[in-house]
């Protein structure tokens, strides 16, 4: 013989407030993680980045490496000092600084004076709050992918 338990008005009145609660959470975390609102304070401090790639034309054309440590001031500032590899040359990489932007969804865009009038940019999204930066080089013939994170 079979026993079917039927529940209790109480169980299913406390299952109910648990997917109530279960729910709320939830949906609040997505809410909270929409309204990023990130800005030049979103990218401060010291930072330690790999770039990998390659650069697709002119005469260092081929495989692009860099590990280089960062350092940004919040308001919209950088600088940086590492190790590049253009196509097998391993040279320093030292730039003049850099100016970025940052939007309310944590995006952003960075140039990057590298001296003689030489400038790179980069496009990056803010991830980890701030604690990690993502990146893609935007200028013609470069395919470089860059990785920030705070030490």
């Amino acid at each position: 013989m079979l026993h079917r338990r039927i529940p209790s008005r109480a169980s299913i009145m406390l299952s109910l407030l648990i997917l109530l609660g279960v729910g709320y959470i939830f949906f609040e975390e997505q809410a909270n993680a929409s309204l990023d609102n990130c800005t030049l304070k979103s990218v401060k401090g010291d930072f330690g980045a790999t770039f990998t790639g390659a650069i697709t034309a002119g005469p260092l054309a081929g495989p692009y490496a860099a590990v280089s440590r960062i350092v940004c001031d919040g308001k919209g500032g950088c600088h940086g000092e590492g190790t590049q590899s253009l196509n097998r040359l391993i040279v320093p990489l030292v730039d003049l600084g850099a100016t970025y932007t940052v939007n309310p969804e944590c995006t952003g865009s960075i140039t990057v004076d590298l001296g003689g009038g030489q400038t790179i940019h980069f496009n990056f999204i803010i991830v980890d709050g701030g604690k990690e930066l993502r990146s893609i080089q935007t200028d013609p013939n470069t395919a470089i992918t860059g990785n920030l994170r705070q030490q």
